[in-house]
């Protein structure tokens, strides 16, 4: 293999390790979607059963302001671009399980592809290695 080819193997070498750091990144930000969904699925299923209708309500960087629930059996849901709709306990559920699906199916592709990209730098830094010997 010429000195050439071994630079340019080299360069597809770090483009693919930026790659597979990328695809990690999000493998990891689409684990916390999960985590979300997981922990405001439970919230749901104790949401009617609380003894008192006072919550606390978060107003951002660790601020909070005391506040009521005045209705247990229905919930405002986000269905993107920030509209909110509201919807039964049940409905969002629904569409927690959804959302839940989307994320497995994004974490399968996202396995796959880091496969892929590990196979490609596993078999690519072989051959620089095998071109560098001789």
């Amino acid at each position: 293999m010429k000195k050439e080819e071994i630079q340019q193997k080299a360069v597809l070498y770090q483009l693919l390790q930026k790659h597979l750091e990328n695809l990690r990144q999000q493998a990891l930000q689409n684990e916390g979607r999960f985590l979300e969904i997981q922990t405001t699925r439970h919230a749901l299923k104790d949401f009617g059963k609380a003894e008192t209708n006072t919550i606390l309500v978060p107003l951002g960087n660790g601020v909070f302001a005391d506040g009521q629930i005045t209705d247990t059996k229905k919930v405002l849901l986000e269905v993107g671009e920030g509209v909110l709709v509201k919807k039964t306990v049940t409905e969002a559920n629904e569409m927690l399980d959804e959302r839940e699906n989307q994320a497995k199916a994004v974490t399968g592709k996202l396995q796959v592809e880091i496969e892929q990209a590990v196979d490609q730098i596993n078999t690519i830094a072989m051959e620089i290695e095998q071109a560098s010997k001789q």
